[in-house]
């Protein structure tokens, strides 16, 4: 319908072709998946935020639609990640229970049906913690980030429930140096 693509959900804005430096475990010691190249709805979500694609480039059109003041992509800032993503949260990668004992980390993938979802592919997506149709919380995010509560819906890490981050009350505030540009 609506002359849209084939990929669900109902998508008629064109799709990143584009090839991303992803995050690995040699990066960080956050999670042990092993990812590949984004899909799934995340490539829905990278066709914007990755900064290749023009924002007006839809499908149904044989023209880009005109943004305000000339913009043709994402602008630099916090929203376009690039194509390097391995200091961002890593995505399209399988998360089962095979993942959640190898890491030791985690938590049952099974618990993962409320604010925070896997895709049908028991996927880790962009979607599992943004929803680009609810702003309730900052940055679209599936539930509250304060405390580190969207976090804990995967994460389950020793000695978190006596550590500073789960007792803090300090907020960004938006007036100094965002300690996490993304």
């Amino acid at each position: 319908p609506h002359k849209a693509s084939s990929r669900a959900p109902l998508w008629n804005h064109d799709t990143t072709t584009a090839s991303y430096n992803v995050y690995n475990s040699t990066h960080s010691s956050t999670i042990d998946a092993s990812t590949g190249q984004p899909d799934g709805s995340s490539i829905l979500c990278l066709s914007c935020h990755d900064g290749t694609v023009a924002l007006g480039s839809i499908i149904s059109r044989a023209t880009d639609i005109t943004m305000s003041g000339g913009v043709t992509t994402m602008p630099s800032g916090d929203a376009n990640l690039g194509t390097d993503l391995r200091d961002d949260h890593p995505i399209s990668f399988v998360y089962n229970s095979a993942l959640q004992t190898n890491d030791g980390g985690l938590k049952d993938p099974g618990t993962l049906t409320g604010a925070v979802k896997l895709d049908a592919n028991s996927k880790m997506q962009c979607m599992t913690c943004h929803n680009p149709h609810n702003d309730d919380n900052p940055f679209f995010l599936n539930a509250s980030a304060e405390y580190s509560a969207l976090c804990l819906y995967c994460h389950d890490k020793d000695g978190w429930s006596n550590s500073t981050h789960k007792s803090s009350t300090s907020t960004w505030n938006a007036s100094g140096t965002d300690p996490w540009p993304h």
